[in-house]
């Protein structure tokens, strides 16, 4: 079974695939954006599964599915307003290896 990790990588390489390197190339607002809009998702599809009557301690897992989700766009707002991004420095378009770069923070920093 894959982990996390793995799939991180898979769903990036997907990406690049798909859209080529122009993420890289957003400004961090945008950026901050698309971030929160993906924990928009994760509160809103946990709250489509609770909503088919499941046991009690799936409704607790979906709660706090939600609520770090929250915790997450609230934490990045915060983070932008205080105007940690703000310092980013953008690639130049076609800039070789932004994907490789992506991966190796994700190996970095995510926990196995």
């Amino acid at each position: 079974m894959e982990n996390f990790l793995d799939k991180c990588y898979k769903r990036l390489e997907a990406g690049a695939r798909e859209y080529g390197d122009r993420s890289f190339y957003k400004g961090s607002d945008a950026l901050v954006e698309e971030i929160k809009e993906e924990a928009y998702d994760v509160a809103n599809w946990a709250a489509v599964m609770s909503c088919t009557g499941i046991n009690p301690e799936a409704e607790l897992i979906l709660k706090t599915v939600a609520n770090k989700a929250q915790e997450i766009a609230d934490i990045l707002e915060k983070s932008r307003h205080a105007g940690l991004f703000d310092d980013r420095k953008v690639p130049e378009i076609g800039t070789p290896g932004l994907a490789v770069s992506a991966s190796d923070w994700l190996t970095k920093n995510l926990s196995g």
